[in-house]
């Protein structure tokens, strides 16, 4: 085997125990790590995530009227290359591991009376914190 065709067996055989490791980790405990091997992000890539959930942050603790769920899934279409569905998994990610979950709630908020049934541990608290039914503003 020559020197070049060993280094790609063993880069393959990383690749596969990496994935492995990553196929292990529990999304309850560790649910942006998990996000990392789902995605196959690098740090760039969650450096943009980081920094879609800051700006939303600013906007809703400078302007909270202009803040919605198309602004925000804009943002993460733009910076990071995911959609709709890709985004559910990050708010509740990032929910679960309690960050920046203000905005997580005002996105879910945002949505209107009928979220997507995934946020529904995050309407219950929204609705234990606030004593109501309607997740209108």
């Amino acid at each position: 085997m020559t020197f070049e065709e060993e280094i790609r067996a063993e880069i393959t055989k990383l690749k596969f125990q990496v994935n492995t490791l990553g196929q292990a980790i529990d999304h309850e405990t560790n649910p942006i790590a998990k996000l990392i091997f789902e995605f196959d992000w690098d740090e760039k890539k969650l450096d943009a995530v980081y920094h879609c959930f800051e700006k939303a942050e600013n906007i809703i603790e400078n302007k909270p009227e202009t803040f919605n769920h198309a602004m925000f899934e804009h943002l993460f279409a733009e910076n990071v290359g995911v959609g709709y569905q890709g985004l559910k998994a990050i708010i509740l990610s990032f929910y679960r591991e309690c960050r920046y979950i203000n905005v997580c709630i005002e996105y879910v908020k945002s949505l209107g009376d009928a979220p997507a049934s995934e946020y529904r541990s995050i309407v219950k608290d929204i609705q234990e914190q606030e004593g109501f039914q309607s997740l209108r503003k």
